[in-house]
């Protein structure tokens, strides 16, 4: 067997030609969320995206966990921070 056939094997390049054309889309919807955001970024906008965590205080900052865990072992003298 050449190179040539083991490199460009016709009948392989047309089972995985759909894996292409997928992986090509994937390319193109991450461009086309990258390239303008790359550019305003580039003109100095900025933007901070975050989930979004409830409306209460307390779970925005995510001390309804800390509340959940009231019973658990206290923490470490070393993360102790009152």
């Amino acid at each position: 067997m050449s190179v040539l056939d083991l490199f460009f094997n016709l009948d392989i390049m047309r089972q995985a030609f759909g894996f292409l054309l997928q992986g090509l889309g994937v390319t193109l919807i991450l461009c086309a969320a990258v390239v303008p955001a790359a550019a305003l970024a580039g003109l100095g906008v900025t933007a901070t995206l975050r989930r979004a965590r409830g409306d209460d205080i307390f779970a925005a900052c995510g001390q309804l966990g800390a509340r959940a865990d009231a019973h658990a072992a206290p923490p470490s003298p070393a993360h102790d921070f009152r």
